[in-house]
């Protein structure tokens, strides 16, 4: 038994106040003999001893009164063992199918331990009991968010779903489960709420370090009269071996057909034993790619693994890293990554008038940039970036559809149908990147292309600053996000080198 407000139990000594007043009572007073009371004293003889058995009854019934008071204030509670007692319960079994649960011994894997414990509690249920149960992994998920009775033909079905279990890839977080079961709505509000956690105990879950969220879990509980139960199966299991891919990705996830593109895996040991030396191979479907070596990790170290492939067919293709060697937990021995392969990158570039001399211009450099030095676009450069010029004065709405890109390059002005059409393909994945200038109109950007906030550029633009003819002070540009739809062209320095860019007037 314990107390939800424990606190009050130190009123526990007023019992003793009955008592005392009992015994004052009974103090001996002065007796003053006179002559008719001769006659009453065998009477109270006889009654005398009726007296204090009434006085004794009364005292014991005042000092329980004030214990009840106290120990109703304290709000008891009784634990029960499992689920052995009789009245209905709202039974909540929080499942640990993490991927620890994977590990496989002589009799199977650990979730199909844990799932035959959890078959067991299930069967010590009575029939007026409810029942559910939790998937512990991130996120956690409800077999059936419906609260059951356990019937037999309800503990059946929950027996089976429970053999049909698979380990995740996912870690648990036991303290978010047990948080999800214990704000679950209630089955009955009349029925006290009994979670039991049935897990393998592995550390990394359980998250031992925070003692504070355990603290306020464990408050949560009692302020909500819940009881938490934890069964755990396998404590007496020596350490695994278990080598892991952090990460898997690649320095662009769009290159051209026939690019080298290089991809990179972190390789982590998550064991307890260091990792003998091994391979990391890479696929293309069944195809093997490539295949780089990766050396002895001890416990808790990683390693950088890296692969340069190039793929002769367009399309998006699903690569996958996969370590050779065998451990405990195969199943994050891989990873899949996803690289879209392009004949082409069409990119549009919008500029207000053709230079003479393209190669002096913004979009000369711009063009240079992209790998067309010489202004031509044709496949034969060996680039997949394809830019087609317009000026301002031939813009339409029509023809800026059907661009990976569009950079509008020191623009000073664009009509309002032109403007609604770039919002448009911008809503639809394309991506927009303004490069201000000398030329730009600072009114114009203002109202239509910032539109306080609302508009095209996150940014409003004010007057320009510094000065070109002085070389010793300039401004880097940072790459965009490589993350980004609508900067991931742009974002490749190892084919544009706008990360070398100067800006000495802006």
């Amino acid at each position: 038994m314990d107390f939800l407000n424990a606190s009050f139990l130190w009123a526990l000594p007023l019992v003793g106040v009955p008592v005392l007043i009992h015994l004052l009572n009974r103090r001996r007073r002065n007796v003053v003999r006179w002559g008719a009371m001769q006659f009453l004293l065998e009477a109270v003889a006889r009654r005398r001893r009726r007296w204090r058995l009434e006085d004794l009854l009364l005292m014991l019934l005042r000092a329980a009164a004030v214990a009840a008071i106290v120990i109703a204030l304290a709000q008891p509670r009784v634990r029960t063992h499992l689920f052995g007692g009789s009245g209905p319960r709202d039974v909540i079994l929080v499942i640990d199918d993490s991927l620890s649960t994977s590990l496989v011994d002589g009799q199977g894997s650990m979730l199909e331990t844990l799932c035959g414990r959890a078959e067991e509690a299930l069967a010590r249920l009575n029939e007026a009991d409810y029942i559910r149960v939790l998937k512990a992994s991130q996120p956690a998920e409800w077999l059936d968010t419906q609260a059951a009775r356990a019937s037999a033909a309800n503990k059946q079905q929950l027996t089976s779903q429970l053999r049909e279990l698979k380990p995740t890839l996912a870690a648990a977080d036991m303290i978010q489960a047990a948080r999800q079961a214990i704000d679950a709505e209630a089955a009955d509000p009349r029925s006290p709420r009994v979670i039991t956690i049935v897990t393998d105990g592995r550390a990394h879950g359980w998250r031992a370090d925070s003692t504070a969220n355990w603290r306020d879990l464990q408050q949560q509980a009692q302020l909500a009269g819940v009881v938490l139960q934890v069964l755990v199966a396998g404590e007496d299991q020596g350490g695994i071996s278990n080598l892991s891919i952090d990460a898997f990705g690649a320095a662009r996830a769009v290159a051209g057909v026939n690019e080298r593109v290089s991809l990179i895996a972190t390789i982590r040991n998550t064991g307890d034993h260091a990792g003998a030396a091994s391979v990391v191979r890479l696929f293309r479907g069944d195809e093997e790619l490539s295949t780089s070596a990766l050396p002895s990790l001890g416990p808790g170290q990683t390693a950088t693994v890296t692969f340069t492939t190039a793929i002769d067919v367009p399309g998006v293709h699903l690569l996958r890293a996969e370590i050779a060697s065998t451990d405990d937990l195969p199943l994050d021995n891989e990873a899949r990554l996803a690289v879209e392969i392009v004949e082409q990158v069409p990119i549009l570039l919008v500029t207000e008038t053709r230079e003479a001399q393209p190669l002096l211009s913004d979009t000369g450099y711009l063009e240079t940039a992209l790998g067309h030095p010489d202004g031509k676009s044709g496949s034969t450069t060996g680039s997949a970036f394809r830019p087609t010029i317009i000026t301002v004065d031939k813009l339409t709405p029509e023809n800026v559809q059907g661009f990976k890109c569009i950079l509008l390059v020191n623009v000073a002005k664009l009509t309002p149908p032109v403007v609604e059409a770039l919002k448009e393909v911008v809503r639809q994945g394309t991506g927009l990147w303004i490069v201000p200038g000398d030329r730009t109109d600072p009114s114009f950007f203002n109202e239509s292309l910032y539109a306080e906030g609302q508009g095209l550029s996150p940014l409003a633009v004010g007057e320009a600053i510094g000065d070109s003819a002085n070389h010793e002070k300039y401004e880097p540009i940072p790459p965009p996000a490589a993350n980004h739809p609508a900067t991931r062209w742009l974002a490749d320095t190892q084919r544009l080198d706008i990360d070398r860019a100067k800006v000495f007037r802006r």
